[in-house]
């Protein structure tokens, strides 16, 4: 009967059902799309935030979610793929459809030494026909503390604005996150070279830029500190003409330590984690 109700929920009521199962974790959702078939299942995934996703499929047999995989749209199948660890994706990519693992390859690749092969894929985002409380109750549930700066995407996965965390702590609770992001965001194409952007204006003023397709699909971020510590790779080491560290190192540990205050993460293991951390490599 539980089941028939699930079923009925997730069916006629998707963004209901997505709204309560927000609350669950990641285990208990994997649990839930093993029992539910792949029609309801799939309308209700589309609703959620990728992360949330991305953590219930690695608890799946490669085959069931590979089927989830294969009924989602591509603007939303790519960064769940994305956010999976390596060895996994590729079992999953094995187990689609021929077509569909043909185009979810070709989106996904990105040369060498281009701003896609040194992204953040694992950037939060927010719907942007969301209201406040929904918002804040997602950043709270995320595994990791947010970014100073969070980008927001429509329905298709998008990219239509952003904007700062504390932009949301003293909005009303019903208000729309499209209400209070900035519309003009700037963003790097995810083939562009790294080396082309080292220079971008954005840097003057922030520390992370969108990253996106060719069709405004939301894939990432940029952060400058993992571009500079890529072209020095590059270049072998040699100083990084203009970068900025302690700038960044500070903006960086600020940041962290004040959204670990705000947003304390469910998981303790994860918290002390950022996601701009995760992109540093040792030389």
């Amino acid at each position: 009967m539980t089941d028939l109700l699930a079923i009925h929920l997730m069916s006629r009521h998707p963004d209901e059902a997505a709204t309560a199962l927000e609350e669950v974790d990641a285990d208990e959702l994997a649990e839930l799309l093993t029992r539910v078939p792949d029609k309801p299942a799939i309308r209700v995934l589309q609703r959620l935030p990728p992360l949330t996703v991305a953590h219930s499929l690695e608890q799946l047999p490669d085959t069931r979610a590979a089927a989830l995989l294969a009924g989602l749209p591509t603007a939303v199948a790519v960064p769940l793929l994305q956010l999976l660890e390596p060895a996994r994706r590729h079992s999953i990519l094995a187990r689609l459809p021929l077509g569909i693992n043909s185009a979810l390859r070709l989106v996904q690749s990105f040369p060498e030494g281009s701003v896609g092969a040194v992204m953040d894929s694992r950037a939060f985002t927010l719907p942007a026909d969301i209201r406040v409380e929904d918002a804040l109750r997602r950043i709270r549930h995320n595994p990791l503390p947010p970014l100073h700066r969070i980008f927001v995407v429509d329905r298709d996965h998008r990219l239509v604005g952003s904007l700062a965390v504390q932009d949301l702590l003293p909005a009303r609770a019903k208000e729309r996150v499209e209400r209070l992001m900035q519309h003009d965001v700037p963003v790097l194409s995810a083939k562009t070279r790294l080396a082309a952007v080292e220079h971008h204006p954005t840097w003057t003023r922030d520390t992370l830029v969108a990253v996106t397709d060719r069709r405004g699909l939301f894939l990432g971020v940029l952060h400058q500190q993992r571009m500079v510590d890529a072209l020095r790779a590059q270049d072998d080491g040699a100083p990084a003409p203009g970068s900025r560290d302690t700038f960044l190192d500070l903006t960086d540990m600020l940041w962290s330590a004040a959204a670990a205050l705000l947003f304390p993460s469910r998981d303790s293991g994860t918290a002390t984690r950022t996601q701009s951390g995760e992109a540093r490599d040792e030389h």
